[in-house]
């Protein structure tokens, strides 16, 4: 069938004297075609010396296209088909780039990216990069912030352009136009995203099926999002998190796109960064519909630690009435089910924080005693052989807050704030014998206590207070840079 296409093919093209025009298209396309054309004709010499071709029979016209072919069947043995490249040599040229990119200098790589493209155009001798080459270098750009995200973003205009000039070898794919679009999604830049994003669908419907968005091109929408969230936050803006909902269902209709776990957990985080009061009992409900999913067959979704966290984390920050309790009965259904072999829900140091951090905030009477509790558990998980729950200054701070918040205007519980300054003075001889930085008091941690004191009368408190005061500025000591700014704050303010 594709001897009788290729013949018939240039015995059309001889009858209408455009022989030559096709060869030079075909040439410059480097076409497959032409090989397997020239692997034919050199099989049927005998038929075109004879000038009959054995199918078609047609001595006079064929003798026309022998002539063509057998001029440009020599350029073509000794030319092009002596530069078909071995994979040694695509993944050798792949290794310099690398190179290239691995020591800064990117622009190297792409200068001698688009070198060897036009030395192979010339038919020179190299190599003939392909879009993974030129995936290599955007990648390198996506590197970058800011005029390095634009390089990438014309070469991939560059790569396109091309492309439908004829070199088929050079379609762009969703996994470039992904590499961008991440670097964009993480400095929360949603415009930028969404441009590329309908850049993207532009080429798939014009029958680019390569730059077909995928999972990954969802997941970094979400992300941008979210990001986008917090630079919004700044200004005092009012956030939707019902966009990510949006996106998520549009993309799922459009591209038949299934959501992952991580593509869920986006989705609780974008809710969580939105304040919004019911956020904490949104991102429960669509945990739920991911149990729901994964009991009927999709694995993909299933909950792990990340999602659990971040509910913890939105019910620490919810000024709802039990949310602490709320938060401490999901935490104790997690070792449950860590404990029945589910590891991807195993609790760490960051969900007994959240859970610490939300009896900190809680007007419970319960609070003081409930963080303490959480804070004995993690110790001993920690000594049990749990590495991934020590306790650092964030924990240990929780509870001292937890001790010390003035659930009744009236009256202090000094017999807290004396247990919340013995935590202080016990992280403080441990860090002094361990040199561990990651319970090294902070000014937090100090202002904890001094603002404790502050509202206890008498003349223990102010004793109290003025050697927290001392502590915290030996504790700022010009030795160590990481305290420079505490110690001009203690030089400036009375209070801590």
């Amino acid at each position: 069938f594709l001897e009788t296409f290729f013949y018939s093919t240039f015995f059309f093209c001889t009858h209408n004297k455009t022989n030559t025009i096709y060869i030079q298209s075909i040439q410059i396309m480097h076409s497959p075609l032409i090989y397997l054309f020239a692997i034919l004709s050199s099989s049927r010499n005998q038929a075109f010396h004879s000038n009959v071709h054995p199918i078609v029979g047609e001595p006079s016209s064929l003798s026309m296209v022998s002539q063509s072919v057998a001029a440009y069947s020599h350029e073509v043995n000794t030319g092009m088909l002596q530069k078909m490249q071995s994979k040694a040599d695509v993944i050798a040229f792949s290794n310099e780039l690398q190179k290239l990119i691995s020591s800064g200098r990117v622009q190297a790589a792409e200068h001698k990216l688009l070198s060897c493209l036009r030395r192979f155009e010339r038919l020179e001798e190299g190599i003939n990069p392909d879009s993974i080459h030129f995936g290599i270098v955007i990648k390198g750009w996506c590197k970058g912030n800011g005029s390095s995200l634009l390089k990438a973003e014309r070469l991939l205009d560059k790569m396109q352009d091309m492309y439908l000039s004829g070199r088929m070898w050079l379609r762009p794919n969703a996994v470039v136009f992904n590499n961008i679009i991440m670097s964009y999604s993480r400095q929360g830049n949603v415009s930028k995203v969404e441009e590329l994003y309908e850049k993207m669908k532009d080429f798939y419907y014009e029958g680019n099926v390569d730059v077909k968005p995928n999972v990954l091109t969802l997941n970094f929408m979400l992300d941008s999002l979210s990001k986008s969230f917090e630079r919004k936050k700044r200004q005092e803006l009012i956030v939707n998190p019902s966009r990510a909902e949006d996106i998520i269902k549009n993309m799922k209709n459009e591209f038949g796109i299934r959501p992952d776990t991580i593509t869920y957990n986006l989705f609780i985080n974008a809710w969580v960064k939105s304040s919004h009061p019911d956020s904490a009992r949104k991102a429960e409900a669509i945990v739920r519909d991911m149990i729901e999913q994964v009991e009927n067959g999709q694995q993909s979704v299933e909950p792990d630690i990340f999602t659990y966290n971040s509910i913890l984390n939105a019910w620490s920050k919810s000024k709802e009435e039990g949310a602490a309790q709320r938060a401490q009965d999901l935490l104790d259904g997690m070792e449950n089910m860590y404990q029945l072999g589910n590891k991807k829900i195993r609790p760490n140091l960051r969900s007994y924080s959240s859970v610490i951090n939300s009896w900190s905030k809680s007007r419970d009477s319960r609070a003081g005693s409930q963080a303490s509790l959480l804070l004995k558990r993690m110790t001993k998980l920690y000594n049990d052989g749990r590495k991934d729950l020590k306790p650092d200054v964030v924990a240990y701070t929780g509870v001292m807050q937890a001790l010390v918040k003035r659930r009744d205007p009236e009256r202090t519980n000094i017999h807290a704030v004396r247990k919340a300054t013995e935590i202080l003075e016990y992280i403080e001889k441990l860090y002094e014998s361990t040199g561990d930085i990651r319970i090294r008091p902070d000014r937090s941690m100090y202002n904890v206590a001094y603002r404790a004191w502050e509202r206890c009368p008498g003349p223990e408190s102010r004793s109290k207070r003025q050697i927290i005061k001392q502590k915290m500025y030996n504790a700022s000591s010009y030795r160590n840079p990481l305290r420079k700014p505490l110690r001009r704050k203690v030089r400036k303010s009375r209070t801590f």
